[in-house]
């Protein structure tokens, strides 16, 4: 036996309301963005200085000592850009072809942070409405009252990180051990190779530190941009003599966030 509700006169009627309500404020939504222009989606995109690769993943990883050529795309009809990059305005107003291209370099400032990049597209209303940046780098926002404000046409995000490779070795060598011989080798980009000694006064190179109570050492080594690979893995190896007749040979692979 099957039971079968019945439905109310009020409850159509309540039912009817509801839908009504609900066409209208979809109909004020699209007419509200109509009137603003309907903000698009602003693209940002970053290239490694002279790789010619852009980076497409999102947070973008950059690492120290590297320099960054940014580029926003916009809608059309962009008079300017304002980039909040990490909390620093940046004015974009010269374009090349239909982008607004800037670059950065990130020094050793930069280590460890993460950081929100945010672009906003604009359409010039009669006169511009930001100047700068003055002297301080501030961008300089005016408001006049007769002058209509400019339209917002779009704007984007992107994550940013800011990281410093680090290579540790740990060894158990013995007292033989011949640390001013030892060879830390970097294949880096386009299997360039770097060879490392250990750091004297006035030349950089790994450090040793050491002993623990367990007698292992640690060679320790922080690369450069331009030494790893920025996708995939980085070969490392590391040889030192240890004694006369024994050489200490360790590969690792170093990865690439």
């Amino acid at each position: 036996m099957s039971i079968r509700s019945k439905t109310t006169p009020a409850q159509i009627q309540a039912f009817n309301h509801r839908r009504a309500l609900l066409a209208g404020r979809l109909w004020l939504a699209g007419a509200l963005c109509c009137l603003s222009g309907c903000a698009q989606s602003v693209g940002i995109t970053g290239t490694s200085a002279g790789s010619g690769k852009q980076a497409r993943q999102n947070p973008h990883f950059v690492h120290v000592g590297e320099r960054v050529d940014f580029v926003i795309d916009p809608p059309e009809d962009c008079s300017y850009v304002l980039v909040d990059f990490c909390r620093q305005e940046i004015l974009l107003d010269q374009r090349d072809g239909k982008k607004f291209p800037f670059d950065k370099l990130f020094d050793q400032s930069w280590a460890d942070k993460n950081c929100l990049i945010r672009a906003r597209a604009y359409k010039t209303q009669g006169h511009i409405d930001v100047l700068g940046p003055d002297s301080s780098g501030k961008v300089l926002k005016r408001n006049r009252q007769d002058d209509p404000a400019d339209l917002l046409l779009g704007q984007g995000y992107r994550q940013l990180r800011c990281y410093q490779s680090q290579i540790r070795l740990t060894l158990r060598p013995s007292r033989n051990v011949r640390w001013e011989r030892g060879i830390l080798k970097i294949t880096g980009p386009d299997s360039r190779v770097w060879l490392i000694r250990q750091a004297q006064f006035g030349r950089e190179g790994f450090t040793v530190l050491g002993p623990s109570t367990g007698g292992n050492y640690i060679v320790f080594y922080e690369p450069r941009a331009n030494q790893i690979n920025r996708s995939g893995k980085t070969e490392v190896i590391f040889t030192v003599p240890d004694g006369p007749d024994r050489t200490i040979h360790r590969k690792i692979l170093l990865r690439t966030p």
